[in-house]
């Protein structure tokens, strides 16, 4: 099992001393004058696995402990480093006794686990906080979580927000849409497609849109701070102006000043540029 990049690596590497356990394989499987190639062909693995379990940059999957555990002449905890007993019944393919061990055993045990028994957890143990366990699991596994949960535990929905893609993250934004719900937890994670397409809809319907101002794209901005801007004049602009595109600020500057000179571009100074407010004042002295 290759080691997860970010955080999680750094979870493992706090959890397991990988470069130690490393080590540990090398010398046992010289103390039994086996090859790396020797060892892989005996574990049914590539020898490319065997080399980054030694050189500490990938875990041995705990399917594999018992096996490899056998053939290097030492135990399970031996080759560690510690002793866990959440690892210790996935081995024997035993239940997990949720009440007898700690949460750090069961993410140890998650670390170095396949998805699917990490599900397996879950749905057969009973570990109810799923969270922690969330990296390990596979993506459509946590989609079926998220339908699973969108009648009843939003809370939990928006746990796994983070650990869905863009696709499922669009629907299910669409049916709150749909059901009347808040969306506010969707936009960080949702696409910019569909952000864009709900604060059009929302501007048409006469709603608010403040919410997605921050995680709508510059083009899109530009394009429904245009059609407050038709609507409403310059006053319908000003929710906009933080996020809108300095071109686009130049713009409405532009129209602005040809109405009312100086005067009709104050709520816009603030977001020019020191260029353009020269050029501003300029034209101002000019047409005195």
């Amino acid at each position: 099992m290759m080691l997860p990049k970010g955080p999680a690596a750094e979870r493992i590497k706090d959890m397991f001393d990988t470069v130690k356990i490393g080590r540990k394989i090398a010398e046992l499987r010289k103390s039994k004058n086996m090859t790396q190639f020797e060892l892989a062909d005996a574990m049914g693995v590539s020898f490319q696995a065997v080399s980054n379990w030694e050189r500490g940059n990938s875990m041995p999957d705990i399917s594999k402990l018992a096996e490899l555990s056998e053939i290097l002449g030492t135990t399970v905890d031996e080759l560690l480093g510690k002793k866990n007993p959440v690892v210790e019944k996935i081995i024997n393919n035993e239940k997990i006794d949720t009440a007898g061990v700690s949460r750090d055993e069961i993410l140890e045990a998650a670390e170095i686990s396949q998805p699917d028994r990490v599900r397996k957890m879950i749905e057969d143990d009973g570990i109810a906080d799923i969270a922690p366990l969330l990296p390990f699991l596979d993506e459509a596994y946590i989609a079926e979580l998220a339908d699973k949960y969108y009648d009843g535990n939003e809370k939990g929905l928006v746990v796994l927000l983070p650990f869905l893609g863009n696709d499922k993250i669009d629907e299910l934004m669409e049916r709150s849409v749909t059901d009347g719900r808040d969306i506010v937890a969707f936009l960080p994670f949702a696409s910019d497609e569909k952000v864009g397409d709900i604060a059009r809809r929302y501007m048409k319907e006469g709603k608010g849109i403040e919410k997605f101002l921050p995680f709508l794209d510059e083009n899109d901005i530009g394009k429904i701070a245009a059609d407050a801007y038709e609507r409403d004049g310059k006053k319908g602009l000003v929710k906009f102006l933080p996020f809108i595109g300095d071109d686009d600020v130049k713009k409405f500057a532009d129209i602005e000043f040809g109405k009312d000179g100086i005067r009709g571009i104050s709520m816009f100074l603030p977001f020019l540029d020191e260029d353009d407010v020269k050029k501003f004042a300029k034209k101002t002295l000019d047409r005195d």
